[in-house]
């Protein structure tokens, strides 16, 4: 899970996004809420570190089902 500015940005870039493209994927009014972060004015929440998790696993088609 994302944790700290540096792993957050480096999600951003890795799939492809700019802080536009991020902000309006997590539904946020401007690309200064993802700059914040970026620059760790301020910290990523818990459902936007999901939310990274998920669009990663699902871009990369990783499946973290329980498998028996």
């Amino acid at each position: 899970m994302i944790k700290t500015k540096e792993e957050f940005k480096k999600w951003r870039k890795q799939m492809g996004y700019n802080q536009q493209e991020v902000a309006d994927l997590f539904g946020l009014k401007t690309r200064m809420s993802i700059s914040y972060i970026e620059s760790g004015k301020q910290k990523i929440s818990p459902s936007i570190a999901i939310a990274c998790e998920y669009l990663y696993n699902k871009k990369h088609n990783i499946c973290i089902c329980n498998q028996r």
